[in-house]
C-alpha cells in the first residue's frame, strides 16, 4: 500500500471499520459505525452457526436470557451468508414479535421502538444477508449515524479471488482487511475489541494504516428487572432508554 500514516501528500484522512452482518446487533457494532467514516458490513464471508448473523439475545420479564432467530433454509457448510435464504414457511416473524411484545410491553419506550421494528420485520425478505442490511441502516436512521455503509458482496469480489489464490505472507484475515483499506484508501482502520489477538499494530503501520480497537466504556442502563445485563441486542438498549439516550450512549467508547 502507498497510504502514508502522516505527513506527506494530498491524502485525506479516511477511518474504515468492517464487520459481519449481524442481525440486531449489540451497542459496540453502532460504535463502530459511528466512529467510522465507512462501514463495510462483510456479508460474502462463510456463515458461522451460532454465531450473531441470524438470532441475538434479549431480557425475559423473569430476568433471563432468551433467543430471537430468523430461521434459516438448509444450506452448504461452506455457503456464504449472503447466499443463505431465510426459511419463509412458518411465520417467524410473528413469533419474533409476540416474544419482543411479551417481555417488553411495560419498557418506557416500547409504543415508538415496537413500531419501527414491526415496519422493520413485516417487510419481505429473501435471504438473511437482506434483512439484516435493511435493520442495520434502520436502526441507523434512527441513531443519525451517517456513516456511509457499504457491503462486501457489491464491491470485493477481487478481493476474495486473492484470498483464495494464497498468494500472500499473513492470514487470511488480514490480507482482507488490507486489501479492502487499500481499495477504500483508508489510513486508519477500526476494529472491535474482540480482534486484539488477532491484528498487529505493527503490520498495518508497514502497510501505511492505522489500526485502533474501539473499547466500550463500562456502560449500564435501566432495564426491566434488577441488576444489569450487558452485550444484549440493540432492541434491549432502545426500548428501555429510547433513540436519544441510546444516541449519548454510542459516544462512551475510548480507542485503544
Amino acid at each position: 500500500m502507498n497510504n502514508q500514516i502522516t505527513g506527506a501528500g494530498n491524502l485525506i484522512p479516511m477511518t474504515l471499520g468492517i464487520m459481519q452482518s449481524y442481525f440486531f446487533p449489540y451497542l459496540g457494532y453502532y460504535q463502530l459505525i459511528a466512529a467510522s467514516d465507512k462501514l463495510v458490513i462483510y456479508d460474502n464471508c462463510q456463515y458461522i452457526k451460532q454465531g450473531w448473523v441470524n438470532r441475538n439475545r434479549l431480557l425475559k420479564n423473569n430476568g433471563e436470557v432468551t433467543y430471537i432467530t430468523v430461521p434459516l433454509k438448509k444450506h452448504s457448510h461452506k455457503a456464504l451468508i449472503n447466499e443463505i435464504q431465510i426459511y419463509n414457511d412458518i411465520d417467524w416473524r410473528k413469533k419474533i414479535l409476540a416474544t419482543i411484545k411479551q417481555n417488553y410491553s411495560k419498557a418506557n419506550y416500547f409504543n415508538e421502538i415496537y413500531l419501527l421494528l414491526q415496519s422493520i420485520l413485516l417487510q419481505e425478505y429473501d435471504t438473511i444477508s437482506h434483512l439484516n442490511r435493511v435493520s442495520i441502516s434502520e436502526i441507523c436512521r434512527i441513531l443519525e449515524i451517517k456513516t456511509e455503509i457499504i457491503f462486501s458482496s457489491e464491491k470485493y469480489a477481487k478481493v476474495e479471488e486473492e484470498i483464495k489464490s494464497g498468494d500472500y505472507d499473513c492470514k487470511p484475515m488480514v490480507k482482507r482487511v488490507l486489501s479492502i483499506c487499500e481499495i477504500e484508501q483508508a489510513n486508519h482502520y477500526l476494529n472491535a475489541i474482540g480482534g486484539t489477538e488477532l491484528y498487529s499494530k505493527e503490520l498495518f503501520y508497514k502497510n501505511g494504516v492505522r489500526l485502533e480497537f474501539v473499547k466500550r466504556d463500562n456502560i449500564s442502563y435501566p432495564q426491566l428487572n434488577e441488576g444489569f445485563v450487558p452485550d444484549l441486542s440493540i432492541i434491549d438498549i432502545l426500548m428501555n432508554v429510547g433513540a436519544e439516550r441510546t444516541k449519548m450512549l454510542l459516544k462512551e467508547y475510548r480507542l485503544v
